[in-house]
């Protein structure tokens, strides 16, 4: 992810390197960036090219223009490439970016979401952003088969969890299945154990 604040967003015509933080450019930068559409390409010493914001779906817009790049590819230097994409709650103008799937060779990771009944709203950005989903499964595929899978229950929903009152969504349990859909015997999170939140 890559977030500049507003102070330091890179202004004019996008060919000048003055506006930019410090850090990224000068003698012996780190990092090397370029403006692309909206998004940005940087590239660090070793030559590793890596993507931000070069999709609607990837960045975080407002009133006041793009808070946050996220990203979208890494490249490294034998031309293999890992890609992420994204889901942006669309329902609502200013909805939370969510990842969707990562891909990398012959592999991929998908992410799935459920609606969560405690949306929450932040102003990090200086806008409101309405986080309306959390996550509900994991899958890890191999040329197309699935190789594992992950599923995540939260505790509103499990009759076993201790703790109901929370400001937010509580990861209750996470239980593992093996490519033929069998779960291992015991979940990864079974219990969570009674504490105080004080």
């Amino acid at each position: 992810m890559l977030r500049l604040k507003y102070g330091r967003r890179f202004l004019g015509d996008h060919s000048s390197r003055g506006s930019l933080p410090g850090l990224l450019w000068g003698e012996g930068a780190l990092i090397h960036l370029r403006y692309l559409n909206g998004g940005w390409e940087a590239t660090d010493r070793s030559g590793t090219l890596s993507f931000f914001g070069r999709t609607a779906a990837s960045r975080q817009e407002g009133p006041l223009g793009t808070f946050r790049w996220m990203l979208d590819a890494v490249t490294d230097t034998h031309h293999d490439t890992i890609t992420y994409s994204y889901y942006k709650n669309q329902s609502e103008s200013l909805g939370e970016i969510y990842i969707n799937r990562i891909d990398y060779q012959s592999n991929a990771i998908l992410f799935f979401r459920n609606g969560r009944p405690d949306v929450q709203t932040r102003y990090t950005a200086d806008f409101a952003v309405a986080t309306a989903y959390r996550l509900g499964a994991i899958d890890i595929l191999s040329n197309g088969t699935r190789v594992r899978k992950y599923e995540l229950g939260y505790c509103e929903v499990i009759p076993s969890c201790p703790i109901r009152k929370t400001e937010g969504s509580l990861l209750g349990s996470m239980t593992q299945y093996e490519s033929n859909g069998v779960s291992r015997r015991q979940p990864l999170i079974s219990r969570l154990e009674e504490r105080s939140f004080n």
